[in-house]
């Protein structure tokens, strides 16, 4: 990666860990790009370049929650002999627990509050909790 890229990763993932406090701290309608920018001391018109609207941040979040707790869920199922479904069902219910008292704020936006519209149609998400649900 060149010096470039790696800032540029790391301003993603610094945007995304602000946005995920804002979320713990007053829920999904307090996601605020302008206020994110803020704290980091961007432009808001800076901040656009990483993500177009509020909806791509908030889509982007919950593909990486999916993400982890897919990892979390297949690790648990597959540490189970698979002979044993019901100890894997059991390892996975488990394990989903244990993800989302490790994650509050990331079970809630997953699972919990829906996110305030803001006129565009909302497919990504559902796509992502179909793909951490499939997890076997």
């Amino acid at each position: 990666m060149s010096r470039r890229e790696r800032l540029r990763a790391e301003t993603t993932r610094e945007i995304k860990a602000i946005a995920l406090r804002q979320l713990a701290d007053a829920g999904p309608g307090a996601i605020s790009l302008r206020g994110i920018a803020r704290e980091m001391g961007m432009t808001a018109r800076a901040i656009y370049s990483y993500f177009p609207t509020r909806d791509d941040l908030i889509t982007e979040l919950i593909s990486g929650i999916a993400a982890s707790l897919a990892e979390a869920l297949e690790s648990a199922s597959n540490a189970v002999p698979e002979n044993d479904p019901g100890g894997r069902l059991l390892a996975w219910g488990g394990a989903l627990r244990e993800w989302a008292l490790q994650h509050p704020e990331s079970f809630r936006l997953f699972y919990g509050h829906p996110v305030p519209a803001t006129g565009r149609p909302r497919t990504a998400p559902w796509t992502a909790r179909r793909a951490a649900c499939a997890v076997s």
